[in-house]
């Protein structure tokens, strides 16, 4: 045989057919064998030195029509093979010769595509006549560049003039053309037919679920089965509906079934929402998945200088029954310190007061606007570097003292008066002459106008309240987490310390520990 061209590279390639010094005519077949440790790109097909076909996936081959040949003539073919670096290779070259009197197979004739779908297709043909009938080769592929070769299928029943494609991609432009095959190799081509599988919009993504990681979400959902991917976007919404107002928050151009977002309210409770698009402009969107924000329960600090006020209205005054709770992690003890306290500066009119010292204890009005008052305790203590509800409830002088959401002490004071004044109410500390501090943090302030009883406190003294409760005449649960303000839903609002703006004596924000139920 004669060397082929010298080109450099590291790909093998070796024409198989046909054989060196062969005869051929009509459509004669040219396969190949190609190798490469990193991978064959594709291989290219030459006759008499002319490009006449490339094949990017094995089986390699080509198809050389040499119908116009002249009888007798000689030729040289020979293949040159890519690998994935774009080194290059080629074959030896094989000489043919031209035999007119070599008959191919009857032409046959392909016929328009019918029954196409966005993934299926019948392709049609002509019967073959000829007695040395081998089979029919479909070829198919989307290419435009040469003769349709990427995909292929054998039939070997000549009455079987059919095949239903049902791999095809939706929204693509295809070209068939059949061979006819005979039992000495020869080849004959049909016409080529062009046809169009139909435009689909794809199905919508599923959310599998969202879930939380430090300092954000992470949205998970299923992956997209379609050819001409163009992107995912990802949206949040404040409800289940997902208008053009709510946020974009993410637009993917790669396959991916997972997205990160970081920095969101986790406190916020939101609709997320997956589209997914195709390159003709189709989106599906997914059904918008809940995802309920995580609850931050924070607290008041205080470092046993500082402090929070309530300014005065109306109701704060409880008169002659009353209960005053609240959850405290103290982190030293002091006399008497105040987690609750109603006076004025410079006393004398304190009308009452929450303690822990550790004892739980409380001071009381005994005379009917005098301002005068007695001071009362538990037995038993709670301790420090410890979450604890304290409370104390009390009617007509009977006080009875709780830790943890239960009874511990009864005390019958014997003061049926009552006392209304319009002063303010203080957390952690007694304003009437600035002392008492508290040191550590305070949670759940709760005041009531009524006599909680020992059930309804084990009920709720671990449970988020929501406001509406009888008897409630302010609740501050400081899940404000900054600022300067304190909000109760019922009664009135507060701040930290003496202003109504940042100074020296505001406690500090710090997320609570207590064993809250929301």
């Amino acid at each position: 045989t004669a060397a082929g061209p010298e080109i450099d590279g590291s790909p093998t390639v070796n024409i198989t057919v046909p054989s060196n010094n062969a005869s051929v005519a009509d459509l004669v077949e040219i396969t190949a064998m190609a190798s490469d440790e990193k991978g064959v790109a594709k291989v290219e097909f030459f006759v008499d030195a002319v490009r006449i076909s490339t094949d990017p996936a094995p089986p390699y081959r080509a198809f050389w029509d040499a119908s116009t040949e002249d009888h007798g003539s000689n030729h040289t073919i020979y293949a040159v093979a890519y690998d994935t670096d774009e080194n290059k290779s080629g074959s030896s070259t094989i000489l043919c010769t031209i035999d007119t009197t070599l008959g191919a197979p009857s032409v046959p004739t392909l016929y328009a595509i019918e029954n196409i779908t966005d993934s299926s297709a019948l392709v049609t043909w002509s019967k073959n006549t000829d007695d040395d009938f081998q089979n029919y080769e479909l070829f198919y592929d989307s290419s435009t560049a040469e003769d349709p070769s990427l995909y292929s299928i054998v039939v070997t029943d000549v009455t079987d003039t059919s095949v239903a494609l049902t791999d095809l991609y939706d929204n693509v432009d295809y070209r068939f053309q059949l061979h006819a095959k005979d039992i000495y190799g020869h080849r004959s081509a049909s016409n080529i037919v062009e046809a169009t599988t139909l435009d689909i919009t794809p199905d919508a993504p599923f959310i599998i679920g969202v879930y939380d990681i430090q300092d954000g979400k992470r949205i998970s959902w299923s992956a997209a089965d379609i050819w001409d991917f163009a992107n995912y976007k990802v949206y949040e919404s404040a409800d289940s509906v997902l208008t053009q107002a709510d946020e974009l928050i993410a637009n993917i151009t790669v396959i991916a079934t997972t997205y990160l977002e970081y920095e969101t309210a986790d406190t916020t409770s939101y609709y997320y929402f997956v589209s997914l698009s195709d390159l003709s402009g189709n989106t599906a969107t997914s059904e918008g998945h809940f995802a309920e924000g995580t609850v931050v329960n924070n607290a008041l600090q205080f470092d046993g200088t500082e402090y929070a006020t309530i300014p005065y209205f109306p109701t704060l005054n409880v008169e002659e029954t009353y209960t005053l709770e609240a959850w405290v992690y103290m982190t030293g003890t002091k006399p008497y310190m105040r987690v609750i306290d109603k006076s004025p500066v410079g006393g004398p009119l304190l009308q009452y007061a929450l303690i822990c010292d550790p004892r739980v204890g409380a001071d009381v009005c005994t005379g009917s606007n005098t301002g005068d008052w007695a001071r009362y305790h538990s037995e038993q203590s709670v301790s420090t570097f410890e979450w604890h509800h304290v409370a104390y409830t009390y009617s007509e002088g009977v006080i009875i003292f709780f830790i943890d959401g239960q009874p511990v002490d009864t005390t019958v004071s014997g003061i049926t008066s009552a006392c209304s004044f319009e002063t303010t109410l203080n957390i952690g500390r007694r304003k009437m002459y600035d002392e008492f501090y508290f040191t550590g943090n305070i949670d759940e302030v709760r005041v009531w106008s009524v006599v909680r009883t020992p059930a309804e406190i084990a009920a709720a003294y671990d449970t988020n309240l929501t406001g509406s409760e009888t008897g409630l005449v302010c609740y501050y649960d400081f899940d404000e987490g900054s600022g300067d303000a304190i909000h109760s839903p019922v009664g009135g609002d507060g701040y930290l310390g003496d202003l109504s703006g940042a100074d020296s004596q505001d406690p500090s924000w710090v997320e609570s520990t207590a064993p809250i139920q929301y």
